[in-house]
């Protein structure tokens, strides 16, 4: 029978991004983390580990940074494509700084869950949810990001103009190539009068495209389109 165990551990004032780049080939995440672990399992090879590991973690990261993606950049992007334009090109790098990061996960059945996931950055509130498989090393989260209507801080005043819009950003791929990609269903079913907005805009220029006597048959086809973008 495999060797079991069970560990209940802290650490505090540790450096996430050196422990992610060694444990998980991961530069996902940096800054000065707390730490807590009650797990438990059978096995202590690293596949058994991945695989029956069960418990509880609680994390918290300050003064860090998400590396890889631009949630900013991302807001711009997303303003852009509500006014039926494209974002503004800048060069930034990319990564989202912050004050701090807080999440609780639930291990089990080769994954690890969390559906409290919050972020504060200075003109940034985010809340996550999802689960990353301890095996495949895939990843699928969901972060709401909302702008808390101040023109400081990262991302500038031209932010400003979507305090209390809802930004969906899906986080995908794996630990150590994650992606990053703005879920424009979920933008626009999160935000009803963008919805409606766009809905609008959108049959409009069909229309303008199509004229008065346009074919049936294609008039059709575009309203099927539309019930598939916005349903």
């Amino acid at each position: 029978m495999p060797a079991a165990y069970r560990l209940n551990a802290q650490g505090q004032d540790l450096q996430i991004r050196p422990l992610l780049q060694r444990l998980a080939q991961s530069d996902l995440l940096s800054g000065r983390t707390s730490l807590s672990l009650a797990v438990q399992g059978h096995g202590l090879s690293q596949a058994a580990l991945r695989r029956g590991i069960a418990g509880q973690a609680h994390l918290k990261v300050e003064d860090g940074a998400l590396h890889g993606v631009n949630l900013p950049e991302m807001i711009r992007e997303a303003k852009a494509t509500l006014k039926g334009q494209r974002a503004e090109y800048v060069k930034e790098e990319r990564k989202t700084d912050f004050s701090a990061l807080t999440a609780s996960a639930r291990l089990g059945g080769g994954k690890a869950r969390s559906n409290d996931i919050q972020l504060f950055a200075p003109a940034l509130r985010v809340h996550g949810s999802g689960e990353t498989d301890l095996v495949s090393e895939g990843l699928d989260f969901l972060f709401n990001t909302s702008v808390v209507g101040t023109s400081k801080g990262q991302g500038g005043r031209d932010l400003d103009e979507l305090a209390d819009v809802t930004i969906p950003v899906r986080i995908a791929g794996t630990w150590s190539q994650p992606s990053y990609a703005l879920d424009l269903k979920a933008l626009l079913q999160n935000n009803k009068l963008l919805e409606e907005k766009a809905r609008k805009e959108a049959e409009r220029g069909l229309n303008k495209l199509m004229g008065d006597k346009g074919d049936p048959a294609i008039k059709d086809a575009a309203d099927k389109l539309l019930k598939g973008l916005f349903n």
